[in-house]
């Protein structure tokens, strides 16, 4: 089913706070001799340094890494350092790609050399100049490095409320090591874990796609692992593999093939809910049912800590910041929205310290009632709004999915998970919930406007 993405204005900032926490302490005080003979010999155009048996770097030439072997080039031919700070300051204000730049991953050097290969050159200087030439193959402190070379540039970024993210640092291990193979059909096919993703080319996303396949499967984890421990494996698929077509064209469906369970993403926000639907939560009898668990699974239980979470913190953080203060001012929609969500949600006591401590309930809650309260988003027209134009033919598919969620969440505070469950699977709303669609729906709407 189609998953409606709640703001793209703001994908730029999803991970705002998962890319750069680290320290930036510059160690410049620990240069080695070989580390000076590297700097001159690349500052002066005139001389080239080549490999002897002094070499200072020899013990890093054969780490496979294609940046490295790109700085180690430009070392040996005695070429300058390029400056790179009016590239990155260009794109300061996107911060996924900013940081994916300096991935430095090899599938950048296939899709924009122009840009990848003085990108490896100038961080490759940098690490060596304030690290030393040991630290080149240290994956576990590149997280360090990267934020410290934006430091050094004037891009400063300060996020306390994320300590440690060991993931990070694997998914640096996973992803500088995946191979992918290919087909007839699709260029990059990767495998990883429980999980095959399909994608027809990266040319519009090779500074995302390692943190889409790599959190996205870390999130599916999670939410398998609490689906088998509530007892749901009984009648959900959990132990079946996932198979993502990443086709992400933009404005088109998500969906999930009801006789195969195979899932085309064309917004990978979606990938977690369409994920529950290939486990088993497919019938639209009762389609407000099936999408609001959907999105209770997938999204408000928070499993997704490192796009849907950390996106949606992005979003409050920038709204507390008067983000939105001028487009309002200026009548645009979508900024009245956001502002008019954000003080309803504060004012509800909604918490957003971290992305994990995000009150979702009240979240979907206020976005619900925002909803309703817009002249394009009200009962009886929002189904054709996010269903490209369809007619409402199914009992509840007049709620958007923010209102479909907001209403399983209402119903799980109210009733408990499990009779919302069993509402689910026999189809039998009013025998587990005390009263059908209609009567729900008013004691929701109710509910919304206290």
């Amino acid at each position: 089913m189609e998953m409606k993405t709640r703001f793209t204005s703001l994908l730029s900032l999803l991970l705002l706070a998962v890319f750069v926490f680290c320290s930036c302490a510059q160690n410049t005080g620990t240069q080695t001799a070989a580390t000076t003979q590297f700097i001159e010999g690349i500052t002066d155009a005139t001389e080239t340094v080549t490999t002897s048996a002094s070499d200072p770097f020899e013990a890093v030439r054969d780490t496979g890494e294609e940046w490295i072997r790109y700085g180690l080039a430009a070392y040996d031919a005695g070429k300058e350092v390029p400056d790179m700070s009016s590239f990155f300051s260009g794109i300061a204000n996107n911060i996924l790609e900013l940081y994916s730049y300096l991935c430095l991953y090899d599938d950048l050097f296939v899709y924009d050399p122009e840009n990848a290969v003085p990108i490896a050159e100038t961080f490759f200087d940098f690490v060596v100049r304030h690290y030393g030439v040991d630290a080149l193959p240290d994956v576990e402190r590149r997280c360090e490095f990267r934020t410290a070379y934006l430091k050094s540039i004037g891009i400063d970024v300060d996020f306390t409320a994320l300590t440690e993210l060991p993931e990070l640092q694997e998914m640096d291990r996973v992803m500088s090591g995946l191979d992918c193979h290919s087909n007839s059909y699709y260029k990059y096919i990767l495998q990883l874990n429980n999980a095959t993703y399909y994608f027809g080319d990266y040319t519009d996303l090779y500074w995302t796609y390692p943190g889409i396949v790599y959190f996205k499967n870390v999130a599916l984890n999670k939410m398998i692992a609490y689906l088998n421990e509530n007892g749901y494996s009984e009648w959900m698929n959990t132990g079946k593999h996932f198979y993502y077509f990443m086709t992400l064209q933009r404005g088109s469906p998500s969906a999930t093939n009801g006789a195969t369970h195979i899932m085309t993403i064309n917004d990978y926000t979606a990938m977690l809910h369409e994920s529950v639907h290939s486990m088993g939560i497919n019938n639209a009898a009762n389609i407000w049912l099936s999408e609001g668990l959907c999105n209770y699974f997938g999204s408000a239980l928070g499993f997704d800590l490192y796009y849907d979470s950390m996106f949606t913190w992005t979003e409050l953080k920038n709204a507390e910041a008067g983000y939105f203060d001028e487009g309002a001012a200026a009548g645009d929609a979508n900024s009245q929205r956001m502002k008019r969500e954000f003080e309803e949600y504060v004012e509800r006591g909604g918490t957003f310290e971290t992305p994990a401590s995000i009150d979702w309930q009240i979240l979907y809650d206020v976005t619900a009632k925002t909803e309703l309260g817009m002249e394009t988003s009200t009962l009886g027209d929002t189904y054709k709004e996010v269903n490209n134009g369809r007619e409402c033919t199914g009992v509840g598919a007049e709620l958007t999915y923010n209102q479909a969620t907001s209403l399983v969440l209402y119903l799980v505070s109210t009733r408990g998970l499990e009779k919302v469950m069993n509402a689910y699977r026999r189809q039998a709303i009013t025998a587990n919930l005390g009263k059908d669609y209609e009567g729900l729906k008013a004691e929701w709407l109710e509910y919304l406007q206290q």
